[in-house]
């Protein structure tokens, strides 16, 4: 090809592409995916122009596909869940002094034995893996119900030192157990005394 041929096409092809760069719109901000750790921006409806030289008019729906992917409700519902997922949960030793994560109010309550458990569990006779295994069912179980208040009987042993009721606390403290008890306490003489639990539970999300 000559070269001044090749001028004149490299030309036409400028003159072409500003042709067709007048005819492209902005993509609409429901069509842009929010970058990563940021929320998106709530998109601001289009309105039409009232001015008669205007030919173009975009409508609000132009792209509904985009917006399946870009629910801001949605969003925020599943950046929240990773969040809290994110988060430590620690249910509250009511034996300590200080503790934080529940009112005063049902502190009290739970240390006074003012709350009338709805559900019980007896660990008695059970070796320390069944026995770890069955509070786990029993309190996700008791959760989904909606039971607020629950009586775990782990016994006291020789001494009080019984080798469920030791390692009872721990459990706590993890997960999935940590993510489901807001706090606990021991029982008072007429629900089994130290040899019990009274149990508050978190509501299920």
């Amino acid at each position: 090809m000559k070269k001044r041929d090749k001028q004149n096409k490299n030309k036409d092809d400028d003159v072409l592409w500003q042709e067709v760069a007048k005819t492209v719109n902005p993509l609409p901000q429901d069509m842009i995916w929010p970058q990563q750790n940021k929320m998106p921006k709530p998109v601001s409806p289009v309105q039409k122009s009232s001015g008669k030289n205007n030919s173009v008019n975009h409508a609000p729906d132009k792209y509904p596909a985009a917006k399946h992917y870009l629910n801001l409700s949605s969003f925020t519902t599943n950046l929240s869940s990773r969040l809290s997922s994110n988060h430590e949960l620690k249910p509250a030793d009511l034996t300590a002094e200080k503790v934080s994560g529940i009112s005063r109010t049902d502190a009290k309550r739970i240390r006074s034995g003012q709350v009338m458990p709805t559900a019980r569990l007896d660990l008695h006779g059970m070796t320390k893996d069944n026995a770890r295994i069955a509070l786990r069912r029993f309190i996700s179980d008791r959760q989904m119900e909606n039971h607020q208040h629950v009586l775990v009987i782990t016994g006291k042993g020789t001494a009080g030192k019984g080798v469920i009721r030791q390692a009872f606390p721990n459990w706590l403290d993890e997960a999935p157990l940590s993510e489901q008890v807001v706090a606990y306490h021991t029982a008072k003489p007429k629900d089994g005394g130290t040899g019990a639990w009274y149990i508050k539970l978190r509501q299920k999300p």
